[in-house]
């Protein structure tokens, strides 16, 4: 009843929209796709000009109908919204790309406005040359219906739905169904009480490494992940630590709705330890694995985004960065690379299938270097992207995680221990590193007076000439 109530609606809206202007006369505007003329561009476009237009043009279906331009889509590899699109309320994109094979590339998702779509059923069915699609953009908050958005998309390798709003959707049927190259699924956003028919969700998707479950998926339907995993190849689910996943667990895997899953994961998380420095210095940030016993690690990737005027240091040797203590064996090597203004895409592997042992602690440290000229304050870094390997071959990927690096005023010349006064305290420091005997805070930099980068009498003589001159 409810989805024939917004049928109604919409079919009203879509007959009455952009036909008049306010003071009752006609009005032209419309929106439309036009096909060009070598049959290979689909482009949506509102304004007035339609009569214009070289190529074929076509009016937008309503929720009960398919596109017009399903009879000329054998040809299409690109779709472009244009800006003007952006001023256009579509009730339905259902179907609108289904069974276009040669689609590689959709541009100008910005400017495609889905607040008032109620269904999206059938919108990219079949589309088997996609690799990725963004859905930043899509509002989904009226949506009632998915059904078969994704099916078939063959070539589709991963799909984000964190913005997917599902509130008043109803149905998920054969959603995914034959996105065999989909590796990487996260429903943590996704809110399924709604959902009254996810049968067959993820039929045949069986290139599936990671599954990451929503709290609110216990009550799918027992056929949603069929096809999902292998007892020879399970997928690995990653679910939160309450959830009663109500499995039959046989060996090394448990089914669960079908599909075959390996042990799920409850508590691994990767994060770093928040720090301070100093305009112009270095600092080393330590980056943290806290891991459950039932899984070995051999290997991660992260992507780890600072804030502006920081960046990792470097030397003649590359980005300096050094594996910590927790591997069986040193055979570590870690690579990175800038991908763009601060951010730097990290992988940790072993030639040797080198694994991190213990359950907790750092994996590695970074050195990060401040720009000398920064105001004083904390900035907001994280680390994403997050992918760790283990031994029988799966791979679990992390949610983001946030850090901070709190930028302080330097620490004046003789302030030996960091404690922001320059006395007799920091001149027993300097005698005792002479000397050789513990200092446990000791900034090397603070004491060198002299700047001879060796700490000696001169510089504990530095040290007393800055408290005797104020």
């Amino acid at each position: 009843m409810r989805f024939l109530l917004f049928l109604t609606l919409a079919l009203l809206s879509s007959q009455s929209s952009w036909s008049q202007t306010d003071d009752g006369t006609s009005n032209s505007v419309e929106a439309y796709a036009m096909l060009s003329p070598d049959g290979q561009t689909l482009t949506f476009i509102c304004d007035s000009k339609r009569e214009e237009q070289e190529g074929n043009t076509y009016s937008l279906n309503n929720p009960a109908s398919s596109p017009e331009w399903n009879n000329d889509k054998a040809s299409i590899t690109k779709v472009v919204f244009t800006p003007s699109f952006s001023e256009a309320r579509p009730t339905s994109t259902r179907s609108w790309f289904e069974g276009m094979t040669m689609l590689s590339n959709i541009e100008g998702m910005e400017n495609l406005n889905t607040s008032e779509v109620i269904t999206m059923s059938y919108m990219f069915c079949n589309c088997q040359s996609l690799k990725s699609i963004d859905l930043e953009f899509l509002d989904t908050h009226n949506t009632l219906q998915m059904n078969n958005m994704f099916q078939y998309c063959t070539a589709l390798e991963r799909i984000d739905l964190s913005h997917f709003d599902t509130t008043n959707n109803s149905s998920f049927f054969r959603m995914f169904q034959g996105c065999a190259n989909l590796h990487y699924l996260d429903f943590t956003s996704v809110t399924f009480n709604s959902i009254s028919d996810s049968r067959y969700l993820l039929y045949d998707c069986t290139g599936l490494d990671t599954l990451t479950l929503s709290p609110s998926m216990e009550n799918i339907s027992n056929t949603a992940c069929t096809g999902v995993g292998s007892k020879e190849s399970p997928c690995m689910m990653v679910i939160h630590k309450d959830f009663n996943i109500g499995t039959d667990t046989s060996g090394d895997y448990f089914k669960w709705k079908s599909g075959f899953f390996y042990t799920s994961v409850t508590n691994t998380t990767i994060f770093a330890e928040s720090t301070t420095m100093e305009p112009g210095a270095t600092a080393l940030l330590s980056v943290l694995l806290n891991n459950d016993t039932t899984k070995i690690y051999n290997g991660y990737q992260m992507d780890i985004h600072l804030a502006e005027g920081l960046s990792i240091a470097s030397d003649d040797n590359g980005y300096c960065i050094q594996p910590s203590e927790r591997y069986s064996n040193k055979d570590m090597t870690l690579a990175a690379t800038k991908l763009e203004n601060n951010i730097y895409r990290l992988i940790g592997y072993s030639l040797s299938n080198a694994t991190i042992t213990g359950t907790e602690g750092p994996i590695f440290t970074i050195k990060i270097q401040a720009d000398s000229i920064m105001d004083e304050g904390t900035l907001s870094c994280s680390i994403n992207n997050i992918t760790l390997s283990t031994t029988n071959g799966a791979s679990i990927h992390l949610e983001e995680m946030e850090f901070n690096i709190s930028i302080t005023e330097p620490f004046a010349m003789g302030d030996v221990n960091h404690d922001r006064e320059v006395d007799v305290n920091d001149v027993m420091l300097a005698v005792n590193f002479i000397l050789g005997y513990p200092t446990p805070v000791f900034f090397f930099e603070n004491a060198d007076i002299d700047g001879s980068n060796i700490i000696g009498i001169a510089d504990v003589m530095g040290i007393v000439g800055i408290i005797l001159n104020g």
